[in-house]
This record gives C-alpha cells, sequence and structure tokens, in this order.
C-alpha cells in the first residue's frame, strides 16, 4: 500500500476492525504488522510530511497507556520552526490532541505546541517531583528570534482537575531564565541534543544541552513540504525555502548545565554556567548528542557527550565527583561521531555506548572501570552497517528476549540531502548475545518503504500487549507497525465488535481465536461483562475449534455494558481483547 493513499480512520473504525489488514513485514526473530488505523491524526502531517520530527513518550495522562510526542522543524541546520504535535493513547489509538491539551500557556503572546519553535529534540522528565512527566525542548538556530521561542521550553503537566479529568501541558515560561552566550551576550542557543538526569544528588532532575556553532549547510536551503512541484508555499505555517546561517562568534555558547532548584523552588532552573563545569568541560564546536547515565557505576550520574566535525572530535564522558565538581571530558571514542545513545547492550548491568559514524557504525562495551575509577571500553564495529550518515538512535528490546536491540535513523540532522529522500534508510539490528559480534541486521525487519529517509523511531507498546511496537517518523509522514509476539492469541470479530445492542436482548458475538507459538486451551475462552460499573462477571465462550460464540447479557435503555474477552494456551499464558480496558456498549431502539 502507498503511504499516499492513506486516510486518517476513527477509534470506532478500529474496534471495529479485526487484525490490521494492512501489508505484513515478516522476520524469523520478530514480526510488524502496518496498522495504520492506529494513528489519528489529519494527512497534512502523516502523508508526505517533509519536516524533521523527534520522539518523546511517556504516559502523561496516567490512563494506563503509552503517549507520544512529536516536536517538528524544518530539516537540517536550518532555520524554521513549525508546529509540534500531542498524540495520545486512547484505548490503544494514538489520537492528534495538540489542540486539546498542548496550548496553554503562561505567556499571553504564546500558543504552546502552535508556536512554531525550531525544536531539534525533546525529553521527558518530572521537574517538580509531583508524579505528572513534563517536557522539555532543545531550540536550535533561532537567531533572529526572541528569548521565550528561541531558548529550550519547559511544558508543564498540570495534571488532573478536582473532576478527575486530564488538564494537559502548559508551556511556562519563568521555569528556565533566560539564557546567555558564553561571553554574557545576549544569544540563543544553537542546541541540537537535550539530556536530562539529577546531577546534583537532590532528587530532582537537571538538564543539559549541547550546542553547534557554524554548520555543514550554509544559504538557503528548499524543501518542497506539500510535493506540489515548487517550493514557493508556505505549509502549516512553515516556509518552503530557509536559511542555514553561520554563527556570529560573539554569540556562541558551549554546552549548558541547568540546574534544578529542588526543594527550594521545586521545577524551576538557574544556568550554572561555570560554577560546577569549568569552561574547558562546556567547550565544543558541535555538539550533537548528550545522555546522562550512570557511567562508572558509583551511584552518581554522568554525561557523555558528541562532539563532532571539528579537530578533536570525539564521544567523552563527563565524571560527576560531587554534583559540583567533575573530571573530564574523558574520551570513550575517536573517528567521526554523529548519533549516539547508551544502554546495557550486554547484559552485565554496565552502560555502554552506541555510535551512528560518519563511517560505519559501531558499539562500545563498558568492560569496567580503571584504577581511577573511570569506565574502559571496547569499541567493535557493527560489521552490517554502511560508511554512511546516521542520526537518531533508538535502544529497545523488541523481541522481548532479555536483550536490547537497536534501531538507527537516517536523515542527517545537519547536512542534506533532507527530505523528500535522503537516499539511505533506516537500520534495525538484531541483538546476538555475542559481544564481539553483538549487532546485526537480520532481514529489514519493515518493508524498504518504511525505512526509507526516516528521523525518528518510537518503541513503545501502544496496545499493553507487552510488546514494543513502532511508530516511524520519516519524511513521507508517519507509519505504525504492531509488533506481533510470538506466542499470542489473535482475537478476531466476524461479525464486528457492537456499540449499540438492543435494550432488553441478549446479543450474540462471533469470536475467532487464533493460537500462535502454543496451542488454544480448549474450554478456556470467556466473556467478561459488567453493566453500569458493577464487578465483572464472566461466562464460557460456546462452541468448539477456533470460532465460538460469545452472548452479551441482556441491559436496559439508558445502561451501559463492558465486556472483553480472555483465553488460554496449553502453556497456561492468558490474553484478553482488548488488551487493556474494555469495550463499550449502550443499549438503542432501531439497532
Amino acid at each position: 500500500m502507498h503511504l499516499a493513499s492513506r486516510r486518517s480512520t476513527g477509534i470506532a473504525a478500529l474496534l471495529a476492525a479485526t487484525v490490521a489488514s494492512a501489508a505484513i513485514a515478516q522476520d524469523p526473530w520478530v514480526e510488524f504488522v502496518e496498522a495504520p488505523e492506529r494513528l489519528v491524526l489529519d494527512d497534512l502531517y502523516r502523508v508526505n510530511d517533509n519536516i524533521e520530527k523527534d520522539f518523546a513518550w511517556a504516559d502523561f495522562d496516567q490512563n494506563g497507556f503509552t503517549d507520544l510526542v512529536v516536536v517538528r522543524k524544518f530539516p537540517g541546520s536550518v532555520e524554521g520552526g513549525a508546529k509540534n504535535l500531542l498524540l495520545m493513547n486512547e484505548d490503544g489509538v494514538l489520537v492528534d490532541r495538540t489542540d486539546n491539551f498542548a496550548i496553554n500557556t503562561d505567556h499571553p503572546s504564546d500558543l504552546g505546541f502552535l508556536t512554531p519553535t525550531n525544536d531539534r529534540d525533546v525529553k521527558v522528565l518530572d521537574i517538580d517531583l509531583d508524579g505528572w512527566m513534563d517536557l522539555v525542548t532543545a531550540t536550535t538556530m533561532s537567531d533572529n528570534l526572541n528569548a521565550r521561542e528561541g531558548q529550550p521550553r519547559i511544558y508543564r503537566n498540570q495534571g488532573l482537575d478536582q473532576n478527575g479529568n486530564w488538564l494537559g501541558f502548559r508551556f511556562e515560561d519563568d521555569r528556565i531564565p533566560e539564557l546567555f552566550a558564553k561571553n554574557g551576550v545576549a544569544a540563543n542557543p544553537r542546541a541540537c541534543g537535550i539530556a536530562v538526569g539529577d546531577v546534583t544528588n537532590d532528587g530532582y532532575p537537571d538538564i543539559y544541552f549541547v550546542d553547534y556553532d557554524t554548520p555543514e549547510t550554509s544559504g538557503t536551503v528548499c524543501i518542497d513540504l506539500n510535493m506540489d512541484g515548487d517550493t514557493d508555499d508556505i505549509v502549516d505555517g512553515v516556509a518552503e525555502c530557509n536559511p542555514s546561517p553561520g554563527e556570529t562568534p560573539s554569540l556562541d555558547y558551549d554546552g549548558k548545565l541547568l540546574v534544578n532548584l529542588g526543594a527550594a523552588n521545586p521545577g524551576f532552573f538557574e544556568d550554572s554556567t561555570t560554577t560546577r563545569m569549568t569552561s574547558n568541560q562546556l567547550a565544543m564546536a558541535f555538539g550533537n548528542e548528550c545522555v546522562i547515565r550512570d557511567v562508572n557505576g558509583d551511584g552518581l550520574n554522568d554525561v557523555i557527550r558528541v562532539n563532532t566535525l571539528t579537530s578533536g572530535q570525539d564521544i567523552a564522558v563527563l565524571y560527576q565527583t560531587t554534583g559540583t565538581s567533575w573530571v573530564g571530558p574523558i574520551t570513550i571514542t575517536n573517528g567521526a561521531p554523529y548519533g549516539m545513545n547508551a544502554g546495557d547492550l550486554n547484559n552485565d548491568g554496565r552502560v555502554d555506548v552506541i555510535t551512528a559514524d560518519d563511517g560505519q557504525d559501531a558499539y562500545l562495551i563498558n568492560d569496567g572501570n580503571d584504577g581511577s575509577g573511570n569506565a574502559t571500553w571496547t569499541r567493535y564495529t557493527i560489521a552490517d552497517s554502511l560508511g554512511e550518515f546516521g542520526s537518531a538512535i533508538q535502544i529497545a528490546d523488541l523481541d522481548d528476549d532479555g536483550w536490547n536491540d537497536v534501531l538507527i535513523a537516517d536523515v542527517d540532522t545537519d547536512l542534506p540531502p533532507f527530505c523528500p529522500s535522503s537516499g539511505r534508510r533506516m537500520h534495525i539490528y538484531r541483538n546476538t548475545t555475542v559481544t564481539s559480534a553483538l549487532l546485526e541486521e537480520d532481514g529489514t525487519v519493515l518493508p524498504l518503504w518504511a525505512l526509507d529517509s526516516t528521523y525518528d523511531a518510537a518503541p513503545i507498546d501502544i496496545d499493553n500487549d507487552g510488546a514494543l511496537d513502532l511508530v516511524i517518523g520519516a519524511c513521507y509522514g508517519f507509519s505504525v507497525w504492531m509488533n506481533q509476539p510470538a506466542v499470542r492469541i489473535e482475537f478476531e470479530y466476524p461479525t464486528g465488535i457492537p456499540t449499540t445492542v438492543l435494550p432488553n436482548s441478549q446479543t450474540l458475538m462471533g469470536v475467532t481465536l487464533n493460537a500462535v507459538g502454543s496451542p488454544y486451551d480448549a474450554g478456556s475462552a470467556r466473556l467478561w461483562s459488567s453493566i453500569d460499573g458493577a464487578a465483572f462477571s464472566s461466562s464460557p465462550l460456546q462452541g468448539a475449534g477456533e470460532l465460538l460464540d460469545a452472548m452479551l447479557p441482556a441491559i436496559g435503555c439508558g445502561q451501559e455494558l463492558r465486556f472483553y474477552v480472555t483465553a488460554d494456551n496449553v502453556a497456561g499464558s492468558s490474553f484478553r481483547s482488548p488488551n487493556s480496558g474494555s469495550h463499550l456498549a449502550i443499549a438503542q431502539t432501531g439497532v
């Protein structure tokens, strides 16, 4: 199916659907099914959205489902901000709720997510430890904008109102003070990556970001954003041609450490300037990526950062000693690093590093500490990788075997070609468990069109079945892929899932069970139902084989019926449909 032919579908269509009938991508180690009905988003964004995208996710409204934030900008090291997106997970469907929950602000001239900020990165953090996950964005190439639009921004999660309704995000301008260039001059940073974590040991998350100077791109960059054959339009507020200016030396930034004021003023930050990290420790010419991790296992969070495209390019660690003193930067690896992420790749409990190098990509295994308490490393090249650009990296266990796999997106965030095609694709690497050859591309996992010209991927469990699904952000827009666990029971409803029923009458619903990986335990399938919020009670499904009948109980006018179906396999595992929550039907005459 060609992506441009897709159209958004509603939640009701999903509930009535069986297994997605779109293209299936299979591979022996993991299997995904394309599921466009899992994303409710205007085609302006989901189809041919030739815009750079970066993802972050959490259960923002605490409904038990993982939600997704997308920050967007004109591609590359180029000016041109764009509207951001808030995709809320509503019973397994990602629905665009930007206008509902992401436009509240404390500034009369601001529009929250609708403000066209030039955001390069976004991270999730709980700024004030109130239990609700907030957001911080990294803005870049905003030389001519005010500080409110051109500097990192905090979106505070407002939690619930007195009636239990989620209030969404609120942009709060004063959470981060106005920042200044390293010589004290008023200027906006060119922040390329942002990291969050407690580096002052008070329990509150702090913020660190890397900055770059003059990019490889220059002049004016033009992209046909709406694919109409020209580049003279403004598409959803974004011009199709934008400048990529060099940096004025007097406006130069290096890295920044923003410290959370903690218990004294929770969720408000101060610029630590050089009071915690020295000017040499903050120095960088092209800072591209950063993370905060406890690298040497001493209980203190450290900073891993990438400095690239200049002499002395490397991935290096700044080791925290007391929260007010740091050692480093100590180089992990040189080469030509660009994208970077860190996590445990070989299941030894230590933080390893993976780099998207301008040559072949590589991973760095943490071998433990030397006599000074600093980590030592062994570098391994990913044999299946190509000598090409890569960027955003995600680390996740896609096949649920207990070992982290790796996804590396391909569109360079600095140098063209950008959209509509980078001429490259995403690579998804399986963890082999063999340290010296840990990552291999065992098949493409997804169809080649889905991997083409990608910016980021979100490995999240959309439907709460315990398996990580994928949302891909690319030049073509978005695609959604549902992970099919190796052992599962698929529930299908040949006659559909009722949303309305005749009052005072039982309703027959057909259920087909397809057991994969282990046979269905005959007689285990049950219908669970609840009327008007009462406790759920169960009754067995009738019939033999895989096609069974479920009899929904009768309800009166004005009553609500909630229901779900469960079944077991002979291995003793239980499965349910839907994976969490329940279906809803109401009594209505004339059905």
